[in-house]
């Protein structure tokens, strides 16, 4: 997920140094999703200070999501040259400097810029102190010493196979493999606002094979994510709630035997106090980089009635015709589906997209991950860049493949939102190297080869 980042200086106005150094991110609805304090020149990015969990739910102010605590309101809401951390503040759960409050607010009261300071005060959690205090903030890059692997989950109980829970879950790949979101998805829909991930307010235990394991009740969390082990392990993933199961305040999804993503995997639901155990099965698939099309995407085909049709590549299935690019005919040998967050950071995990013109003669949009590629007879002003990416531009059949994020008509589309996309090999003459080009919404663009296709681990 595509988050932007930002530095974070707070001053007293009897301090020439600051009280609080650190980092923070905001997400494409403006709302901070992480905060870290930078101590002694060390920022520990395994302890987010951001407090979302635990807080009833208010009212909506200015399209955010206001929590009330303590008869304090915070929305966790950033806009830049507005006014910052705006009226009802950022809650974080510590501060160094002042170690004692159980959390604290920063809220800013006149309006300011990341170029300018910005005036407000540190509020504690009983609303009973406001301490003065200045703000400098200043956007900077990604500073995070760890890529973040996202996954698709679905819940299941026996001997039900309908699912108890369908969504998402990142995992901060630091080798502590740190569950670090989970995002659960009602009636097709996920809200990525609402991480489910619980790691506030619960004392720190013991350790365990070098992770942190909290304890809460006598029962030890760790929120530990390992592909190719017990996934969830034995100490489990902890999460604020489940739709299913509204009346429980918390949930731990652990795993009993070893898996991995390819395999079902069983394990159990417990309940915060200990006290029910559910079983359950955990269908756990990785989102990968793909080279594919977005979901809609009309495919040119010979129909059943032996007529071309341009078709939706969802509606496509194995042993349908596909018209290719001086190969005739062929029958799609695979097609799969998988999803991703849009992440206009990354190129390979970023969706473009051409819109239709008198020029280009598409049906409509076409929209593609960044690193697929439409067929093309010359270069010309983007061989470079486009070398730069394959080392050395391919051909199909004599066309180049002039990749998406290269070619200046396509846009990148910047905001965050979940996408299905699809993908598909055809017959091959028993060459897993050969590749095709095909039609799609009127433009001629690639597939994979066999041998490509697999390696990129797509879902079926």
């Amino acid at each position: 997920m595509f988050y932007s980042w930002f530095s974070l200086d707070v001053y007293l106005p009897d301090k020439n140094a600051p009280i609080f150094t650190g980092v923070f991110s905001v997400n494409f609805e403006y709302l901070i999703n992480e905060v870290y304090e930078t101590i002694n020149g060390k920022t520990d990015f395994s302890k987010n200070i951001l407090v979302t969990t635990g807080i009833p739910s208010g009212i909506s102010y200015e399209s955010f999501q206001v929590f009330i605590k303590n008869d304090i309101q915070y929305d966790n809401a950033y806009k830049k040259s507005w006014k910052q951390f705006d009226y009802f503040g950022m809650l974080i759960s510590k501060m160094s400097y002042y170690p004692n409050y159980e959390f604290l607010s920063l809220c800013s009261n006149n309006l300011g810029d990341q170029l300018i300071t910005n005036n407000g005060d540190i509020v504690t959690g009983n609303n009973d102190i406001f301490i003065s205090a200045t703000f400098k903030i200043n956007p900077i890059k990604d500073p995070t010493p760890y890529t973040v692997s996202w996954y698709s989950i679905s819940i299941s109980s026996p001997p039900s196979s309908e699912p108890v829970f369908n969504g998402y879950f990142s995992v901060i790949d630091n080798n502590k493999n740190l569950v670090n979101g989970f995002y659960e998805t009602i009636n097709g829909k996920t809200n990525f606002n609402e991480n489910l991930v619980v790691t506030n307010n619960i004392p720190s235990g013991i350790r365990y094979n070098d992770y942190e394991v909290y304890v809460k009740n006598d029962i030890q969390y760790d929120n530990i994510y390992e592909n190719n082990w017990k996934q969830f392990d034995y100490f489990g993933v902890l999460i604020s709630k489940m739709s299913y199961y509204p009346n429980y305040e918390f949930l731990n999804l652990c795993s009993n035997n070893l898996g991995d993503e390819k395999i079902t995997n069983n394990g159990d639901i417990v309940t915060g106090n200990n006290d029910i155990f559910i079983s359950a099965i955990f269908n756990i698939v990785p989102i990968s980089d793909p080279t594919c099309f977005n979901e809609g995407t009309k495919i040119l085909c010979l129909n059943k009635n032996l007529q071309e049709e341009y078709i939706p590549i969802e509606n496509l299935k194995k042993g349908d015709l596909v018209k290719s690019y001086k190969h005739g005919y062929r029958k799609i040998d695979l097609i799969c589906k998988n999803t991703l967050v849009n992440n206009p950071n990354k190129f390979n995990e970023c969706m473009y997209k051409m819109e239709k013109t008198e020029e280009n003669n598409l049906l409509e949009d076409l929209i593609v991950t960044g690193g697929h590629a439409i067929l093309v007879d010359e270069l010309g002003e983007y061989e470079h860049e486009n070398n730069s990416i394959f080392g050395e531009t391919p051909k199909i059949d004599g066309k180049y493949l002039l990749l998406s994020c290269v070619s200046k008509d396509f846009k990148k589309l910047e905001y965050t939102k979940l996408y299905t996309y699809y993908h598909l090999t055809l017959e091959n003459n028993d060459d897993d190297e050969e590749r095709f080009g095909i039609w799609a919404n009127g433009i001629l663009t690639e597939t994979p080869s066999k041998k490509l296709f697999t390696a990129k681990q797509f879902v079926v």
